[in-house]
């Protein structure tokens, strides 16, 4: 899980390697870019030039076992919340709200603190500075009546984020773990949050299955 990979990769990678993925979290769509689009969420986009570093990175690790699923730059984010229930929550709707909480997020960077690995991907862990991410979230969570994440527990994962690098088809290998492990403290840059997108789309965030419903800039006070 988040909290276990952030603070102990090399306990992290026992279990995984131990005990095996959970078979439940190994859904096929997860790691197939194609699928149809089944939901409506709310993501940050990485910069180009940093998901470009990341996915290289990612694509460096990933080359041990090449059947895992590499995520593309142009689809590696950060949810900010969902999904949302499309029958209670209108498009429009979901836009006003998202204005309404941009101004938490105005100012703000996300900066990459290391790669982790949980019991599905492979992820690129960020911690928000100087700005109310949590309480936009939360906002949000309440409006749109979306219901709690379950497993993400404690002072790390209230106040880290994470943006998806890699998504297991098959169970990582051992040499696929010692790989990261080598890479998990890697330096990248943060960046400044300029827009969040209203998305419709799958668990991979497929390119080609992605429909941007909106986008609300986040954009900083003269």
């Amino acid at each position: 899980m988040l909290t276990a990979a952030l603070l102990d990769l090399d306990w992290a990678a026992r279990r995984v390697l131990g005990r095996g993925l959970r078979r439940d979290a190994l859904v096929a769509d997860g790691a197939d870019p194609d699928v149809p689009a089944t939901f409506t969420t709310s993501v940050i986009r990485l910069p180009p030039g940093l998901a470009s570093r990341l996915e290289a990175v990612a694509a460096d690790v990933a080359s041990i076992q090449p059947r895992q699923y590499v995520c593309p730059a142009g689809s590696i984010h950060v949810t900010l919340c969902g999904p949302l229930d499309d029958d209670v929550v209108t498009t429009d709707d979901a836009l006003v709200d998202l204005r309404d909480v941009a101004s938490r997020l105005r100012g703000g960077r996300l900066r990459v603190v290391r790669l982790g690995l949980g019991d599905t991907s492979v992820f690129a862990a960020l911690e928000p500075v100087g700005m109310d991410f949590s309480g936009a979230r939360r906002e949000l969570a309440r409006r749109w009546a979306v219901p709690g994440r379950p497993g993400l527990a404690g002072p790390i994962a209230s106040r880290l984020l994470w943006a998806n690098l890699i998504r297991f088809v098959e169970p990582p290998s051992p040499a696929l773990v010692t790989a990261l492990a080598r890479r998990r403290r890697a330096s990248h840059s943060g960046f400044e949050v300029d827009a969040v997108e209203l998305v419709r789309t799958n668990r991979a965030m497929g390119p080609d299955r992605t429909t941007v419903l909106g986008r609300v800039e986040v954009t900083t006070p003269a």
